[in-house]
């Protein structure tokens, strides 16, 4: 089969119904499917699936739907074939999903260079364990193209998006998005890149707000003569009960890693505004400062910890950002 669509579709699987596979919309190895504007409540299994494991090269355009209530994901999209994919998931609503299920879960596990995913525009609600779930996993010697714009992820039970990207090249941007009142972390991200491919990452422009745990909890894993730039920049952190902003640094015989942390507002969040950490091991990005207590309330304005003796290969840049700690009361602008 060539292509597939499926638009304007309700389906109401009532709850006790068992018939396999149970899911609203399924699809299987079909190299250009989309569905669009449909309205798929309470699927025994998933609310939406789309499964590539025979084809090429894939083309998956998921718009305007509505899943709720589905007893596993609202969205699976799984691709392992080593052929470029092109994903475009935008303007859905995910809500209620699943026990120990995500709003969507989106996994490319062999995606070459030049392959494209976008995730932008969906509403991602009270799901029953994480948000959102990305892997990509890049096996070109190019760089994969990924965005994360304009969704909300709000009050899910674990993080409001866990994801994991890298290995090989990949341009990732997130931006735009609101991360608020999840049970765990806003997000949860892992950026690899090692073998001598490059990660670029940008966050810019999201709402870390009143999540459990911390607002943004990001990993960078750079090994192996790999390359890493990312610019956190015009973000607000306000009100999580952890860190505003966690980041973990492991730079094992990288080449370079640039970190910009620029124009973000951190306000009461529960420990530390913005905590680096540099763990152990050999030739190591070294953070060269001392904690640097300006609260008023528990926990500190900048805290940067290194537990290295290795190199000071990579550049730390710090600016223009506002660390406010306001009554208990005060709430964010």
């Amino acid at each position: 089969m060539e292509g597939f669509a499926i638009r304007g579709g309700i389906t109401n699987d009532p709850p006790n119904v068992a018939t396999p596979p149970g899911s609203g919309i399924s699809s299987l190895d079909v190299p250009t499917f989309h569905a669009a504007d449909n309205d798929i409540r309470g699927s025994v299994s998933q609310g939406i699936v789309v499964y590539n494991d025979s084809v090429g090269s894939a083309t998956v355009r998921l718009s305007n739907n509505r899943v709720k209530g589905a007893n596993s994901n609202g969205i699976t999209i799984l691709h392992e074939r080593p052929e470029g994919v092109d994903l475009l998931v935008t303007g859905n609503r995910l809500l209620n999903n699943g026990e120990e299920g995500f709003g969507i879960n989106l996994a490319v596990g062999t995606a070459p260079a030049g392959s494209r995913v976008e995730v932008s525009d969906n509403v991602i609600s009270a799901n029953g364990f994480n948000g959102g779930k990305l892997i990509i996993d890049n096996t070109g010697s190019g760089p994969v193209t990924a965005l994360v714009a304009g969704n909300r992820f709000l009050n899910n039970v674990e993080d409001g998006l866990n994801a994991a990207v890298g290995d090989d090249a990949i341009d990732l941007t997130v931006r735009d998005n609101r991360f608020s009142g999840n049970s765990s972390h806003g997000m949860n991200l892992t950026v690899d890149s090692d073998n001598g491919d490059s990660s670029n990452l940008v966050v810019t422009g999201n709402d870390f707000l009143d999540n459990t745990l911390n607002g943004l909890d990001l990993h960078l894993d750079v090994e192996d003569d790999g390359e890493n730039t990312t610019l956190i920049e015009s973000n607000l952190f306000a009100r999580n009960g952890a860190d505003g902003l966690y980041l973990d640094v492991d730079q094992d015989d990288a080449e370079t890693v640039v970190i910009t942390i620029s124009g973000n507002q951190f306000l009461s969040n529960g420990d530390d505004s913005i905590e680096l950490q540099s763990p152990g091991g050999d030739d190591l990005l070294r953070f060269r400062s001392t904690l640097d207590n300006v609260s008023r309330r528990a926990g500190s304005g900048l805290a940067l910890r290194d537990s290295s003796t290795g190199g000071t290969e990579g550049e730390l840049l710090i600016n223009g950002n506002t660390v406010n700690f306001p009554n208990p009361g005060d709430v964010a602008d």
